[in-house]
């Protein structure tokens, strides 16, 4: 079943997907903060909508696409996925065209159900798809493609909002391809004909808890780019891309980098800290070595996140991984919604200093040390599995 095509077909499906989503987001925050589409009332409230609307499905609707994606074929489910991907890129692109914001927050709201429902399946098909040695390396080039995508799509997004016509045409191209990719993956036949019952064993709910902790820390990084640049390396609003930039590049180097080293997630876990300790002090002593922080942060968190994917995809069946992928994804949104009120009561109302909130950020991680010792131990009775 596997080959080579066949593997290049789901990672293109998979990283366009992960590019629109980006580009109508992006997009969308750039013309509702800077007034460049009419608005009523304050942008802000335009903007947290529009930011909660695409997390929302993954709140209302993973539990559901667990369970259908277990009972799917998964090159008919990527087909169907990606026909729901164009018809949000045609509403996306009508409420750029005409400069409809309520348009654009349906366009939203429909990426990310779309998304909700192919997230099961983008760490499920290649569990089926490739041998176990292969699972770390291929689980590692989507985490890696995933950021890059996260950056060119921010990147391009927002540069495009001046020329909305190829903003457009890009965002329903990319959908088309993903539709042509995913018709040229090998059909992967249903695990099951009807809905399953699932239930979380412990090692996977810890493992759960361990992925959704990197999705709080990315989430809690990326939300604060703007101060770390403002108050702590003093460069301007132009260049905080070059800190998005370093990041995301740091998880896509770092992803890929974890099937080669033993313990990655460990060594991961301990970059975390202290690279996070370290990063206002370098930010505030020279701009460049805040970036290389970023980016070291970036690569321990690739390290420290791909061989737990990678320990369910190996421990779990066909039935059961769909629908703990969807579980999991479903409390990545609760952490990331977490993260942004953890910023807000720290910053806001407790109003601590910037410097001090990238070390309470970096110290953070030690409150999942017992998962992590945990995670070791199941993998010193378990020597066969990543």
């Amino acid at each position: 079943m596997h080959n080579q095509m066949n593997t290049n077909a789901f990672l293109g499906v998979q990283g366009l997907g992960a590019l629109n989503d980006n580009f109508v987001k992006q997009a969308t925050l750039v013309l509702f903060s800077f007034g460049m589409i009419p608005l009523i009332g304050d942008s802000s409230l335009w903007t947290n909508a529009a930011s909660g609307l695409f997390i929302l499905p993954f709140l209302l609707f993973s539990t559901r696409a667990g369970r259908w994606a277990a009972t799917q074929d998964y090159r008919t489910a990527m087909i169907r996925i990606k026909a729901l991907e164009l018809a949000c890129a045609l509403v996306a692109g009508a409420g750029l065209a005409f400069k409809q914001p309520l348009l654009l927050l349906l366009a939203l709201f429909l990426l990310g159900t779309q998304s909700a429902f192919f997230g099961p399946i983008k760490f499920a098909w290649p569990a089926r798809a490739v041998p176990q040695s292969e699972l770390p390396k291929l689980t590692g080039m989507i985490e890696s493609l995933t950021f890059v995508a996260i950056l060119g799509g921010s990147l391009i997004g927002g540069a495009l909002v001046y020329r909305p016509s190829l903003l457009i045409l890009l965002v329903v191209g990319c959908a088309v391809l993903g539709i042509w990719l995913a018709t040229r993956l090998c059909p992967m036949p249903a695990a099951v004909s009807t809905e399953v019952a699932y239930h979380d064993s412990e090692d996977t709910k810890r493992c759960r808890r361990l992925i959704s902790w990197f999705w709080f820390l990315g989430a809690s990084y990326l939300t604060q780019l703007g101060l770390l640049a403002r108050e702590l390396m003093a460069i301007d609003a132009t260049q905080v891309s070059y800190c998005l930039a370093a990041f995301a590049l740091g998880v896509s180097v770092g992803s890929p980098l974890a099937a080669r080293l033993y313990q990655s997630h460990r060594l991961g876990w301990i970059g975390l800290i202290v690279l996070g300790l370290a990063l206002p002090v370098l930010a505030q002593f020279d701009w460049r070595l805040g970036l290389a922080g970023l980016a070291g942060l970036g690569v321990a968190g690739g390290l420290y996140v791909v061989p737990i994917y990678v320990r369910l995809q190996t421990t779990l069946t066909a039935v059961e991984l769909p629908q703990a992928i969807a579980l999991n994804n479903r409390l990545n949104a609760v952490y990331m919604i977490a993260s942004a009120v953890a910023g807000m009561a720290l910053l806001g109302v407790l109003q601590i200093t910037p410097r001090d909130y990238f070390w309470l950020l970096a110290l953070s991680s030690l409150l999942v040390a017992p998962g992590v010792i945990r995670f070791d131990h199941h993998r010193a009775q378990h020597p066969d599995q990543t």
